[in-house]
């Protein structure tokens, strides 16, 4: 699998992510606030492939089919060949703006389970999709929001039977990929909707 080595390059010279370095560089400022990945992973690029991840998500959801390694392959390959258009200045601005919001409202326990009110295991793909993309698609609604209830939200939402049922073995769908998100997404433009009417 290929990544966005330009973008890496290009990012690293805003200051904004640093190189292709570890998962807690590539989300921002505050080292460790979000969950980091163990070494094993790290060492097999997988913080590299979550930052590729998010933006095949924000730009390219309707492209998955079933297979991640496939789409993101895909992603990368129009990418490096321009068949597309990455415009890697706004692309790190909207990444660090979701990851440093993520960082002060939920913390390490961004993209896991929850067992009531606290976190449980370590970072799982699904969650980090949906979490990152639905807080992409309503961070300028939701910032007037509390970060108590956004997190309230968030973990709330992760908890329902709806999510859980589009998430585990078989939840490599297009269906189930766009339900996970959509729930996350959902869940916020309610908060956004009852902030605007108060």
């Amino acid at each position: 699998m290929t990544y966005l080595p330009d973008a890496t390059a290009s990012v690293n010279r805003q200051g904004q992510i640093h190189g292709r370095g570890t998962w807690q560089t590539a989300c921002g400022k505050r080292q460790g606030d979000i969950e980091p990945l163990p070494l094993s992973e790290l060492e097999q690029k997988g913080d590299e492939e979550l930052v590729l991840r998010f933006f095949a998500l924000k730009n390219a959801e309707e492209d998955f089919q079933g297979s991640v390694r496939d789409w993101l392959d895909n992603y990368m390959e129009v990418i490096l060949l321009g068949s597309a258009s990455f415009h890697y200045e706004a692309e790190s601005v909207a990444f660090k703006e979701v990851f440093d919001y993520l960082a002060e409202v939920l913390g390490a326990g961004s993209f896991v389970r929850y067992r009531g009110d606290q976190p449980v295991g370590g970072l799982a793909p699904a969650y980090f999709e949906a979490v990152t993309v639905g807080v992409l698609r309503m961070l300028p609604d939701i910032r007037r929001v509390h970060a108590d209830t956004v997190r309230g939200a968030i973990v709330a939402a992760v908890q329902s039977d709806d999510f859980r049922s589009n998430t585990g073995p078989a939840a490599n769908t297009k269906a189930k990929l766009h339900r996970r998100v959509e729930i996350i997404t959902e869940s916020l433009m309610a908060l956004a909707r009852t902030e605007k009417q108060q």
